[in-house]
């Protein structure tokens, strides 16, 4: 029972986090567009211009990374699946030789 209940709050939170990188990732992404849609190009000298460049470049890093990371954990829980597959299958195999001794 307490196993089946942690499973059930692991699951939980596993939801819980993806949509909040989704929720991150996707504001971000939208900040990114507002900004790009008024950003006029100019020369780069010490100025706001050159501050609003780097926070510009910050934010797209971030959406990057935001991405990458939300593909790291679809292939991590998708190892994961196919791990515990396999030992599932493998705990039936085994299960059966030992019935059949």
């Amino acid at each position: 029972m307490a196993d089946e209940r942690s499973v059930i709050a692991y699951d939980l939170y596993q939801k819980a986090a993806q949509q909040f990188d989704y929720a991150v990732t996707g504001a971000t992404g939208a900040i990114c567009t507002y900004i790009l849609q008024t950003f006029r190009p100019k020369r780069v000298d010490f100025s706001p211009y050159l501050l609003e460049t780097l926070a510009l470049l910050v934010l797209i890093a971030s959406v990057i990374f935001g991405f990458k990371l939300i593909e790291t954990k679809v292939a991590a829980l998708m190892a994961n699946t196919e791990w515990l597959h396999t030992r599932e299958t493998l705990g039936s195999h085994v299960g059966n030789q030992r019935a059949l001794n």
